[in-house]
């Protein structure tokens, strides 16, 4: 496996292309597949690195539900902090596990994590420092194949600032 990082701007992020899929990140990572299958392994490799929303409105992102609003925290700028009752649907991820990025800060509250309908699995998003830091926890989808990922905010604290899954 291998880690691609890709440090940009708007048209990192898929600026005048088309569609999601269309995006130049996008479209090196089906090359990159291409050329080095990982059928081995039992999945196809995971679905890349999605924010919470996209600045550019012709991209498809999760859905929301409840009370969300953009935040200036998270990877690119992009992640969303979530009020009581809301949450953010990610229908389709592929692979074996996923990486929920959050924003960690003093008196935050939990995130909430469901796949595929299954228990919630508390986040927590609480530390000790005043100043926001992004961390991720990695959770397993329980087997290759499509997933569905619904985060949630817990119960208690400041309300918690969702970045993306990878």
């Amino acid at each position: 496996p291998a880690t691609i990082l890709a440090l940009g701007d708007s048209v990192t992020e898929g600026l005048r292309a088309s569609t999601a899929a269309n995006r130049w990140t996008n479209l090196l990572q089906d090359e990159l597949r291409a050329a080095f299958p990982t059928s081995a392994t039992g999945t196809a490799g995971g679905v890349g690195y999605l924010a919470s929303y996209h600045a550019h409105g012709a991209f498809t992102g999760p859905s929301t539900t409840g009370t969300v609003r953009n935040s200036l925290r998270g990877l690119g700028y992009r992640a969303l902090t979530l009020h009581d009752g809301s949450t953010v649907t990610y229908s389709n991820v592929t692979g074996t596990t996923v990486r929920v990025w959050f924003a960690s800060v003093a008196f935050s509250g939990p995130l909430q994590v469901s796949i595929d309908g299954g228990p919630s699995i508390a986040v927590p998003t609480f530390s000790s420092g005043s100043s926001y830091h992004d961390e991720w926890v990695d959770l397993d989808l329980g087997g290759p194949g499509r997933h569905q990922v619904v985060i949630s905010r817990g119960e208690g604290g400041f309300d918690p600032d969702f970045g993306g899954i990878q």
